[in-house]
């Protein structure tokens, strides 16, 4: 449920005296996938230049939206996607 359809139905069960907007200043998607983050080897993949690998490309932010996972470690580890998350905000605070 978003923020607002969960403050409609307090408002319409009695749980609340009126619906209250909730304005949010971040979205946060958390889901654990099926997939697997591909990791770079050496020994198959090209030798890409220095901040033009695609893992680092795909990583870029788009205005105030920062991309944090393990895909964009390169590596399918909780500890990159821990990694990626602070250097995601990091670079967001950087835009001030």
């Amino acid at each position: 449920m978003s923020a607002w359809s969960c403050t409609e139905y307090s408002y319409a069960t009695g749980l609340a005296e009126k619906p209250i907007p909730i304005m949010s200043g971040a979205i946060t998607v958390n889901r654990w996938p099926h997939g697997y983050a591909p990791e770079y080897n050496s020994l198959f993949d090209p030798d890409w230049p220095e901040g033009e690998q695609p893992w680092v490309q795909g990583r870029k932010p788009f205005g105030k939206i920062a991309i944090a996972n393990s895909d964009a470690g390169a590596s399918a580890y909780t500890d990159a996607a821990i990694d990626q998350a602070y250097r995601a905000i990091q670079e967001l605070r950087k835009q001030g």
